[in-house]
């Protein structure tokens, strides 16, 4: 079963308007029947040579669990556009079938450069649970640690690599800090919005007022991870929504029609 999501997301925003976006051309993907067993993917003859100009537009990226099965990065590296991976938890090999460890692993990025912090994030979840942390606060707190874990690691490449220009990409709610490094050091940032925003929230919260019907475990997130989010918008050069609906409940939020490509699932 072949997954195009990767392909279109990277295709429309080099279609966006600034030259820089149109120059990597990125290749289908083998999609993955199960987590970790994944095919490789079949690059057509154009795609198979990248040329100077599309690898200096290297790309990173940054990213919590395995979303989409990694099809943002495995659609880049298939291209010979991604510099590396950032993510929570990694595998050099897959585990074994049935572990909640299974899915973080992706046989199309096998050969890519992938940083990830198993030890901690593992101590982390472990610690949560035997404090018996729900809601908000885990969330908010696994997705602070990470920007930090992964703010070091832009840093060591940015010594690594002075002057070079990189295309950042990460996924909502875990992007105001690495965007902030990243406009600072003059590279192309793109969000990965993963729903509607805070219209989807006021939906729900209308839905209960109006029935008086509870959404089981449903809470509305503090009006600090909004201000977060609105602040990665701001410094996204472009942002990725997954429908028409979410493109909708941006622009009622104020983000941008410009900097909107709707990329669906």
């Amino acid at each position: 079963m072949v997954s195009l999501y990767g392909v279109r997301c990277a295709r429309r925003m080099f279609r966006s308007g600034r030259s820089a976006w149109s120059r990597t051309r990125l290749c289908r993907c083998s999609g993955a029947k199960n987590r970790g067993r994944a095919t490789q993917p079949e690059i057509p003859a154009r795609f198979q040579k990248v040329s100077a100009v599309e690898q200096q537009q290297a790309w990173i990226c940054c990213q919590i669990g395995a979303r989409e099965h990694y099809a943002i990065p495995r659609s880049l590296h298939s291209a010979g556009a991604l510099s590396s991976l950032l993510t929570d938890v990694w595998f050099k090999r897959a585990p074994m079938p049935g572990r909640r460890s299974a899915g973080r692993f992706h046989a199309g990025l096998d050969s890519a450069k992938v940083y990830s912090w198993n030890g901690t994030a593992m101590m982390r979840e472990l610690w949560q649970r035997a404090r018996g942390l729900s809601g908000w606060e885990p969330v908010i707190a696994r997705n602070h640690w990470f920007q930090r874990a992964a703010l070091k690691r832009l840093r060591a490449i940015r010594r690594r690599h002075p002057g070079k220009q990189f295309v950042l990409f990460a996924y909502s709610y875990a992007a105001r800090s690495l965007f902030e490094f990243g406009k600072e050091a003059g590279w192309l940032t793109v969000l990965g919005q993963i729903d509607p925003g805070r219209a989807e929230e006021e939906i729900v919260a209308s839905l209960e007022q109006r029935t008086g019907l509870k959404g089981g475990s449903w809470m509305p997130a503090p009006d600090s991870y909004w201000d977060e989010w609105r602040a990665e918008c701001a410094l996204a050069d472009r942002i990725l929504v997954n429908s028409e609906w979410s493109r909708q409940g941006l622009m009622m939020q104020g983000v941008p029609e410009e900097r909107l490509r709707v990329v669906p699932l």
